[in-house]
């Protein structure tokens, strides 16, 4: 049974349909990069498997249960979502950011417990901000603001992170430093990570499988070698390219627009 699943999903905003019939699932473990041209559905399909939307039709399972019968706390237990340029305010030090993941496991008033601290100070720990715990979030760089979210989402110990756009922002080094982080997470704690990337080089170096959406649609799902083709980044993206390999990783480079 897939963790994390969707049947014949559409879904839109304003009566305008941005994603139609998707079915996908994503297997516990794995590491899943969502492509696709701007306007594609990227997005969409991210808040519709998070049930941050509502789909016009189909439906979303978690662990094989419909994720519209789950409650709040629930999914926030199992899946954690980092959106596009998430904000908070800049004096909040980055370990009191972190604590608010602990929010699905605690009732009304109650109290911080030594297991959630101990929790919270794993995932500022995990996320690389041992030294910046104390520092607010104002003071941080991008990579390292972009970190505590991700300690923020490890706190609620959740089975998927659900990542729009994580490196958007962000210059090179930050960007590999991110999914650096996010591939570490994976292989060693297990972390099913579903994100969407513009870049198709650093989506094709990091994810074990590349899912690409066209006009709202799935056009392509398989791995690297499989999706960054010349005639699919030619179908997909209207670009002329390149192929190149090294390492086991294949990369495109652009040579023009159709």
């Amino acid at each position: 049974m897939s963790l994390l699943s969707c049947e014949s999903l559409h879904a839109g905003y304003n009566g305008k349909t941005v994603i139609k019939n998707i079915s996908l699932s994503f297997q516990e473990g794995s590491m899943v990069s969502v492509i696709g041209p701007n306007g594609s559905g990227k997005s969409t399909l991210l808040k519709c498997l998070g049930r941050l939307i509502k789909p016009t039709e189909g439906r979303v399972f978690l662990d094989g249960r419909s994720i519209s019968m789950l409650n709040s706390s629930e999914i926030a237990r199992n899946i954690g979502i980092l959106a596009q340029s998430p904000s908070a305010p800049e004096d909040i030090p980055v370990h009191c950011l972190a604590a608010y993941g602990r929010s699905p496991y605690k009732k009304i008033m109650s109290s911080f417990t030594k297991e959630d601290r101990e929790i919270v100070n794993w995932a500022v720990s995990a996320a690389g901000l041992d030294d910046k715990r104390h520092m607010p979030i104002g003071r941080l760089s991008g990579g390292e603001r972009q970190r505590a979210w991700i300690a923020m989402a490890l706190a609620q110990q959740p089975k998927i992170l659900l990542l729009d756009e994580p490196t958007t922002y962000l210059d090179i080094h930050h960007q590999f430093e991110i999914l650096e982080l996010l591939q570490k997470l994976n292989k060693n704690c297990g972390l099913t990570v579903v994100m969407v990337l513009h870049d198709l080089n650093l989506a094709s170096r990091f994810s074990g499988r590349m899912i690409a959406l066209k006009n709202g649609e799935t056009a392509l799902d398989g791995n690297s070698d499989e999706v960054v083709t010349e005639k699919n980044l030619y179908d997909i993206f209207r670009v002329k390219s390149r192929i190149t390999e090294s390492d086991g990783c294949r990369t495109a480079l652009y040579t023009g627009v159709a």
